[in-house]
């Protein structure tokens, strides 16, 4: 496992002395035919010109022959794959013979698909095994990817673009980043609608990501950043996910979010300020402990959500957009009130309460902001636990500070994987094994065919018509 890790720096070294080799020696060619040329009476040797033209093609060569052998296209890197899939015979266990004993008679195959460029690639892993496979597609690609990403030290070349069962074989595809998803059309929004994705609750983030198990999201994005964007993303999948979900707001800015709702009716579900907001989430919590009392009055020995206990109900989703925004004004008025009277402390209060609670009664939460202290969720110790009790995580933007990326991911930005792209950032969801924060591209929403706040309205209009 060590070599691999290695051999994987060495690529990063040679890559980054490749223009050197070749650059180097080639600029001291022409300086040198540029001096003598410039001298009187000077003649240069054809013959000089012809070895020295043959050197620098030789160096070339040598240069990226290196380059191509520690690359991941060169018949060394195959074989070392091939070994390290052998390896992952011994120690993943979901292969078996029909009569129920363990079988290692497993075959890999192994291939690259170059898509243009050094650096862009699919890796195509095949799985055919002797015996029954005892496990699910899913498990057998999360089981090969968490060992992939622990042999090799890498996580970002390990993302599951495809998965197949055919005949007996596995076959999955691994890519570099997860493709972006377009949300342009009401198949967009309706592309989970299915019985299982109903009872669990599962958002499509990109091709790879859904928000599932996490119990709470956090995001945080500068204006322009495309931060709304993808709460309107976010809004619709919850809605067009299963006609019983539902969505309250809280809008530190009362502006687009929070009217485009109050556009469909649902004005009751709609806070812009610190009083209305402190209401909601007391009704929210409310809620949440009915929906407890329904859960032990059921009896079950399942230990389950309240929407897998209970199908034919929806899961509630509170977004709250700008939160900064709102708890500063409540800041600034509380200083008016006696202390059992603040609004700061019942919010922060009813919050802690629902990301701590809020799953297993299938009551999510959306938290966003522009920047987002800790501290917003009350003193270092509560904020820290209303922190980690949020699954989710995404930072839009290209760049984040050491400072941000600790409050955030409990991680250092410089180890962060770098992104130039527009409208990228970064997330991390816990129970998927990451091993650090990946570059995260957010669905793309087109709201040229598929206006928000019509859409909106359209999907409040089919379910009063039902």
């Amino acid at each position: 496992m060590k070599s691999l890790k290695v051999r994987l720096t060495r690529i990063q070294i040679l890559g980054s002395l490749a223009p050197l080799l070749v650059g180097l020696p080639a600029a001291t060619a022409v300086s040198f035919i540029i001096y003598f040329s410039l001298l009187e009476n000077f003649q240069i040797n054809l013959s000089v010109l012809f070895l020295l033209g043959l050197f620098l093609l030789f160096l070339s060569v040598i240069s990226w022959a290196l380059l191509y052998y520690k690359s991941k296209f060169s018949f060394n890197h195959n074989q070392k794959m091939r070994a390290l899939l052998r390896g992952a015979t011994e120690r993943l266990d979901f292969v078996k013979f029909k009569n129920g004993f363990e079988s290692k008679k497993v075959e890999w195959r192994y291939h690259i698909d170059k898509k243009g460029d050094l650096y862009s690639f699919d890796r195509e892993i095949w799985l055919l095994p002797s015996g029954t496979v005892t496990a699910d597609i899913d498990s057998v690609g999360k089981q090969l990817q968490n060992y992939l990403i622990a042999a090799t030290h890498k996580d970002c070349g390990w993302t599951i673009k495809n998965k197949r069962l055919d005949d007996g074989f596995y076959k999955f595809t691994f890519g570099n980043r997860a493709e972006r998803i377009t949300i342009e059309n009401w198949a967009d929004i309706k592309s989970n609608d299915s019985a299982f994705f109903d009872r669990q609750f599962a958002i499509k983030l990109d091709s790879e990501k859904y928000w599932k198990s996490q119990n709470s999201m956090l995001v945080v994005g500068s204006t322009g950043s495309g931060k709304t964007s993808l709460l309107k993303t976010l809004s619709l999948m919850i809605l067009g996910q299963n006609d019983n979900n539902e969505i309250w707001i809280i809008d530190g800015k009362g502006f687009y979010i929070s009217q485009a709702f109050k556009s469909t009716g649902a004005s009751s579900h709609v806070a812009t300020d610190g009083a209305t907001a402190v209401a909601l989430l007391d009704n929210l919590c409310k809620i949440m402990d009915d929906r407890y009392a329904e859960m032990l009055a059921a009896d079950t020995e399942d230990d389950c959500t309240y929407i897998e206990l209970f199908p034919e109900r929806g899961t509630i989703v509170l977004i709250a957009d700008e939160l900064l925004a709102i708890v500063a004004k409540m800041q600034a008025d509380d200083k008016k009130l006696k202390p059992a009277d603040r609004l700061e402390t019942k919010l922060q209060q009813q919050l802690l309460n629902l990301l701590v609670k809020g799953r297993q009664a299938s009551i999510r939460c959306i938290i966003s902001s522009q920047a987002l202290p800790v501290s917003i969720f009350g003193g270092s110790s509560a904020g820290s636990t209303s922190r980690d009790n949020i699954g989710a995580r995404i930072v839009l933007g290209s760049s984040i500070s050491q400072v941000q990326s600790q409050e955030i991911f409990g991680y250092p930005s410089a180890n962060l994987e770098r992104t130039s792209e527009k409208y990228s950032g970064w997330i991390w969801l816990d129970d998927t094994g990451m091993q650090s924060p990946k570059v995260f591209l957010p669905p793309f929403y087109d709201d040229t065919n598929l206006p928000f706040k019509a859409t909106l309205r359209r999907i409040v209009e089919a379910r009063t018509t039902k």
